[in-house]
């Protein structure tokens, strides 16, 4: 066995994360031996523990206790697991513990075990017992073998060697394994004192078998002979009686036979003369069937042609019925598609109505209308005229606007008599005003020109209606050159007046607009009058600061003279805004002429909305004309294809009618299925009859041979029964009862005789059975006295009450082996000491010195450290003896090397490193600090805080 993996998960101090420890890789794999370190109570223990936990469900140290205390405080789950090799095969050996819902307060469930093949996978077994076995058979190791060869503990050594006899016993016991010598000893002695039970019980059941002497049982079986007799004698005369019975019955039963018979025969004779007359009748029946069945095959031949030529009517009426069917689902399509087109055609006609209609109607509003078509050129040309008049007002207004602010600065300029600074300012306001006013007038003059153009223009529009009233129809246009003149009517008067009042309203503007303008020079010379007078002011304000020293009146005559400038410019500014006011009553009659235009507008756009319209219900109305002429021509093409279908049905009808007419004449009502069936139907019916009548005179032939059969039979058998009855008596009912009564009282003799011969015959049996029964008796006596012998032979070798007899024999001879092999491993720990059992002791040890002549000693002499050597030789003995049919490669020592000097365990080490040799990986659980500095090959149990530890190889 040999010991690859551990893995251990919360037990003990090792708790937290699955924790693996490989002992197959690097470092420890090469190692030999390698150290299990950490300081005490860090869990070192809990690794040797993991592995019995795995492999046979008990914790080492904890002995027959639950191993339920091994899980860390406050974890909910457990694990301990172990791969080895052991057979060839590499298993897994798994212990799982858990907590109920996976909390740590929850209960502990049933510990989980499991042994799986690792290269497979296979699960071999899940039930504890059945991995114990299995673990024991692949292992060769009990958990207590195992203990003692894989997990060496120094303490029972040290124990076992200094021990008394009796004490060594007991651990040499325990620890080899040889309990089952003791258990021999003990069994030795009970099985001794079974057998000495035995042979008095024995003798107990042979003084309880009761036997005849020979002179009671030779009386006995004398008249066992003579009742044997009698029997003999009463069967021979029952048997007679019996036979006589026997025979009056027969001869009652065949006189009675005969007279059955004889009347059989005579029915059976009657029957055969009705029979002669059935088959008299029956032939002729049958020769009328064969004539009917040869007529019936002649007439069915002689229908053959008519049938072929039926057939291929038939087939040509199938053939027309198919054409007539095509050609009415022709009709059927083409009906159908008639009615649709109709249907589509009247939908068309009543949409094309429906066009036309509209058509109709929007020329009669377009003929009403026809004077708007000429509004759309005049309405552009007063748009333009009244565009120019709106800005030229929008200008005008701009220029009241300055003359405002003309009036504004007027006023400024009379408060000029308190601040004459501001006068400078009104001064250069109204030259701006000035020249604005001058650019506003020339731009109105400008438009006016603009607008007599278009007034121009419009009046020249105004002229097309004349030319347009001396219009004819057929004759070209003198201005476009068209012959049709669709708007050449006078519808248009209103219109035309509308248009007359705007140019009415454009001549007013135009005078208005010259009043205007005569008020503009009006005001610009009133401002330029304004201006010399400011300019005057500013002279005399000038005068009047250069005279200001000399005298304050001058001053203010200048100040009045200013005052009255401002006022004269003022005036001429009131005189020009009172010419302006002639020009607003043009402006709101222009507001009636611009409502005036957006009517004619909006009458306009109905116009050119009506006549697109009309356009395009003329193209609808040429496309629905196209498609209803097309849905026309394509009626007459479908009715004149329903007319020619019609044609040709009728007249493949009437071909239909003749073949008809043809198979009635040869099948009548009949088709040819059921005309060719009547007559199979007639020569079958002829076939069955002439069978059936054969086969009715056969069965009477039969039926007349059976009954001459029977009649012949019956004779004989009264000829039979007659020559039985032949010269014997006649034996009536009171015969055969006499007969029977005297056969039943001599049966009756012999059952009698019978049974007192069985009652006789029962008493000899069972003295015969009592005789053998006591004869195996003395035998079973003779052969139990016999084993007692042998047994109580061995209890006197082996035997013993407390089974210590035949134990220390074995463990002596157990203890030599073991003082061998340990002496092997002695020879390199410690070559100075030899191990000895001591010569007429029992189980007592002695330890020979080499060194001081081969003297022996008392194990009590040695010191610690010796003591210590001579327990790890004994340790490693007693796994090569516990291991001996399966080798151990796994070694695990629990040891005190602290007692050990340096040199000494530099010494052991090197022991246990050679083992490496016989293919052993040592593990040593130690906290020397020399041990640490010695073995490279380390795994390290670190303690952490919270009392948990983890497991650290080094290398």
């Amino acid at each position: 066995m040999k010991v690859r993996v551990i893995r251990i998960q919360n037990l003990n101090s090792l708790r937290g994360e699955l924790m693996e420890l490989r002992l197959d890789a690097p470092p420890l794999e090469g190692a030999g031996v390698f150290l299990i370190c950490g300081p005490t109570g860090s869990g070192k223990s809990t690794l040797l523990d993991a592995m019995t936990l795995a492999l046979y469900g008990r914790a080492a140290r904890y002995g027959a206790a639950q191993p339920t205390e091994m899980m860390s405080r406050h974890t909910a789950e457990s694990l301990a697991e172990v791969e080895f090799e052991a057979g060839g095969r590499q298993l897994r050996a798994t212990w799982r513990l858990r907590r109920a819902r996976g909390r740590a307060d929850g209960n502990l469930q049933n510990a989980k075990r499991q042994l799986a093949d690792v290269e497979t996978g296979e699960v071999l077994a899940e039930r504890a017992d059945e991995v114990s076995r299995w673990v024991e058979e692949l292992t060769g190791l009990d958990l207590a073998r195992f203990l003692k060869s894989v997990l060496l503990a120094q303490g029972d050594f040290a124990a076992f060697l200094k021990a008394k006899p009796a004490e060594r016993a007991d651990l040499l016991e325990r620890v080899t394994g040889t309990a089952i010598y003791s258990d021999l000893s003990r069994l030795a002695h009970e099985i001794c004192g079974e057998k000495a039970a035995e042979v008095q019980g024995e003798k107990v059941r042979l003084g309880a078998l009761e036997c005849w002497s020979d002179e009671e049982r030779q009386q006995r079986e004398q008249m066992l002979a003579g009742q044997l007799e009698s029997l003999n004698q009463a069967e021979k005369a029952a048997e007679k009686a019996q036979a006589a019975w026997r025979e009056a019955t027969q001869l009652r039963e065949a006189r009675e036979q005969w007279l059955r018979r004889s009347e059989q025969r005579e029915v059976r004779r009657r029957e055969r003369v009705e029979m002669d007359a059935t088959l008299a009748r029956l032939s002729e029946e049958h020769r009328a069937a064969g004539r009917g069945m040869e007529e019936a095959e002649l007439a069915y031949a002689e229908r053959e042609p008519i049938w072929q030529e039926a057939a291929q009517v038939e087939e040509r009426l199938a053939e027309m019925e198919r054409q007539l069917r095509r050609e009415r689902e022709d009709f059927r399509q083409s009906k159908a598609e008639e009615q649709q087109v109709r249907q589509q055609a009247s939908l068309e006609e009543s949409r094309l109505k429906e066009v036309q209609a509209l058509a109709a109607k929007g020329a009669d509003w377009l003929a009403a209308h026809a004077g708007d078509a000429a509004l759309d050129g005049r309405i552009k040309a007063a748009r333009i005229a009244l565009k120019a008049w709106r800005e030229a007002d929008a200008e005008e207004r701009e220029l009241q606007r300055r003359r405002v602010e003309g009036e504004e600065s007027a006023e400024k300029i009379a408060q000029l008599e308190e601040e004459c600074g501001r006068l400078q300012a009104a001064q250069e306001e109204l030259q701006s005003q000035r020249q604005r006013a001058i650019q506003a007038a020339a731009a109105a003059a400008e438009k006016v020109v603009a607008q007599r153009e278009l007034v121009a223009r419009a009046r020249a529009v105004a002229s097309y209606e004349e030319v347009r009233e001396t219009l004819q129809d057929g004759e070209p246009c003198p201005l476009c050159g068209a012959e049709e003149h669709p708007f050449c009517t006078a519808e248009g008067a209103p219109e035309q007046r509308q248009l007359e009042t705007a140019l009415q309203l454009l001549k007013r503007w135009e005078v208005e607009d010259a009043k205007t303008r005569r008020a503009d020079a009006e005001s610009l010379q009133a401002l330029a009058r304004g201006e010399t007078a400011l300019t005057a002011v500013r002279h005399q304000r000038d005068e009047a600061k250069k005279q200001r020293a000399k005298s304050r009146p001058p001053e203010a005559e200048a100040m009045q003279a200013a005052a009255e400038a401002v006022r004269r410019c003022a005036l001429a500014f009131s005189t020009a805004l009172e010419g302006r006011s002639d020009g607003e009553t043009a402006w709101s009659d222009l507001a009636v002429a611009d409502h005036a235009l957006e009517e004619s507008d909006a009458r306009a756009r109905a116009y050119a909305e009506q006549r697109q319209r009309a356009a395009e219900r003329q193209t609808e109305l040429a496309q629905r004309s196209g498609v209803v002429t097309v849905f026309q021509e394509k009626l007459v093409r479908l009715s004149q294809r329903l007319k020619d279908i019609e044609e040709q049905g009728r007249q493949r009808a009437q071909r239909v009618t003749e073949q008809e007419a043809r198979r009635r004449a040869l099948l009548g009502e009949a088709t040819l299925a059921e005309d060719r069936e009547t007559h199979r139907c007639r020569r079958q019916q002829a076939r069955d009859t002439a069978e059936k009548a054969a086969q009715q005179l056969q069965r009477t032939q039969n039926q007349r041979q059976s009954v001459e059969s029977a009649l012949h039979q019956l004779t004989e058998q009264m000829a039979e029964l007659e020559q039985k009855l032949a010269d014997r008596p006649v034996v009536t009912i009171e015969d055969e009862r006499a007969a029977e009564a005297a056969a039943k009282v001599a049966a009756r003799q012999v059952q009698e005789l019978a049974q007192q011969l069985g009652a006789l015959r029962r008493e000899v049996e069972a003295d015969g059975e009592r005789r053998a029964r006591a004869k195996a008796a003395r035998e079973s006596l003779d052969g139990a006295e016999a084993e007692l012998r042998r047994w109580d032979r061995l209890r006197e070798l082996i035997g013993s009450a407390d089974g210590a007899k035949f134990s220390r024999f074995a463990q002596s001879l157990t203890l030599k082996q073991l003082i061998r092999l340990a002496n092997d491993h002695l020879r390199t720990l410690a070559p100075r000491y030899r191990l000895k059992a001591q010569e007429g002791a029992d189980l007592d040890l002695s330890i020979v010195d080499l060194y001081q002549a081969a003297v022996e000693r008392p194990m009590e002499s040695l010191s610690g450290g010796e003591s210590f050597l001579a327990s790890l030789a004994l340790a490693l003995g007693l796994s090569e003896l516990a291991s001996r049919h399966h080798p151990i490669e796994s070694l695990f020592i629990d040891e005190g090397f602290g007692t050990l000097d340096g040199e000494t365990l530099e010494i052991a080490i090197t022991a246990l490193e050679n083992l490496r040799s016989r293919g052993k990986m040592i593990g040593l659980i130690s906290h020397v600090e020399p041990l640490r500095e010695r073995l490279r090959a380390q795994v390290r149990v670190l303690r952490e805080g919270g009392g948990e530890s983890r497991i650290e190889v080094a290398g």
